[in-house]
């Protein structure tokens, strides 16, 4: 049992959480000093220091107390939930926490956001399905399936929080609701226009080409091994074996660097992707048609596992996003004359997320199982709704 902690300590713990949320709408989490969060606090640097480590420790604190809170919040509205609902109490309680808590998501989940948040925020999304829904058919593996439901309620939340809370707790409630069992997920094995990317279309002298890929490489090694912020230029030259006059010749920094290679590997990601596109209904070409999918993942599994883990390149989550809704945003347009009765950015967010969702769980489990595997278990997640537990 935790010992009750004194009503003054609460009270500077406050100043100090409500201080760095202050510092975070202004600038990011690396440049905020102590100095600041106790000037912004109205305390001094001994009095932060009584209490915490570092910035760190009142970082983890903070997000522990919102994200503990979330579990509450919804625990406490699911002993009212019922069987087969259009909205679950507990669903409409978890928009109603965020809305109430709106400065803190905000922040969280801006361009500017703190690394490793999302993940964190999406395992909290997993541990609350795992006692709420499982898939109709036994056959779907539940662990991959919980990674699709946690990343796709994270669409939808993220779109709401960064868009400015334009619905209310309950319209998001109902929207999340109609889509999970509408199912029109089905996009993803239909298209009436053409989505293909013409990549490379330029003769690239092959030297370049080279060059450029060995430089590439060597960030993937150097940000697997230590923080991206404190990589230099000298190091990626000296991994790539090129001089700093070459690196320039090519790149404006490390971050124009980065940008290339997410750039590169996501939209060759998304030519996989395109597979899915003018397939007939039999069931044995669809899951076929996936495996391209998630073969080309397991070739750059080391690119997915850093890239996806949130805590590496500042934004590369954001951009993997990025790419992703932009294909999807294609594919929803053709669906805009259906009687589905959700509001298109809402599913969009969903179907973006829903997918990124399966790909992390299955990244993040190590790929253990075959791209044969995954493609038979999206195919069924996609064909079949939730049931409650």
């Amino acid at each position: 049992m935790n010992p009750k902690i004194d009503d003054r300590v609460k009270r500077t713990r406050k100043s100090f959480k409500d201080a760095l949320l202050k510092c975070l709408s202004e600038i990011k989490f690396d440049t905020i000093t102590i100095f600041e969060l106790s000037n912004q606090a109205g305390y001094n640097r001994v009095t932060f220091y009584s209490h915490y480590q570092d910035k760190y420790q009142l970082l983890e604190e903070l997000i522990t107390d919102i994200l503990d809170g979330f579990d509450r919040e919804i625990a406490n509205a699911k002993i009212n939930d019922v069987q087969d609902p259009l909205t679950q109490p507990s669903t409409i309680a978890m928009f109603q926490y965020i809305y109430t808590n709106s400065n803190f998501f905000q922040l969280m989940l801006s361009n500017k956001r703190v690394p490793g948040f999302i993940p964190r925020f999406i395992q909290s999304l997993f541990d609350l399905y795992k006692d709420t829904v499982k898939p109709e058919k036994e056959e779907i593996d539940n662990v991959m399936y919980l990674y699709y439901v946690s990343g796709a309620t994270f669409g939808v939340i993220s779109h709401w929080v960064t868009t400015g809370f334009k619905y209310s707790p309950i319209f998001m409630a109902e929207q999340l609701t109609q889509i999970v069992f509408q199912r029109p997920q089905k996009i993803l094995f239909k298209n009436e226009t053409n989505l293909h990317l013409k990549l490379n279309e330029e003769k690239i002298d092959k030297r370049i080409v080279r060059t450029k890929s060995n430089f590439k490489a060597s960030l993937l090694k150097l940000v697997s091994e230590k923080n991206f912020e404190s990589i230099t230029i000298t190091e990626i030259c000296e991994e790539a074996k090129y001089n700093r006059a070459t690196f320039y010749s090519h790149y404006e920094d490390k971050i124009d660097l980065a940008s290339e290679l997410i750039d590169e590997v996501i939209q060759n990601l998304i030519c996989k992707m395109n597979t899915l596109n003018d397939i007939s209904e039999n069931n044995d070409e669809q899951v076929k048609s996936i495996i391209y999918l998630f073969s080309y993942i397991q070739k750059h599994k080391k690119f997915f596992e850093i890239m996806l883990n949130g805590k590496t390149i500042p934004g590369s989550l954001y951009i993997i996003r990025g790419h992703l809704q932009e294909f999807f945003r294609k594919k929803v347009d053709i669906l805009k004359d259906y009687s589905y009765t959700v509001e298109w950015e809402i599913f969009l967010a969903y179907i973006t997320s829903a997918t990124l969702g399966v790909i992390s769980g299955w990244v993040y489990s190590g790929t253990k199982q075959t791209p044969s595997y995954m493609a038979e278990q999206l195919y069924l997640i996609l064909k079949y709704k939730p049931i409650p537990k």
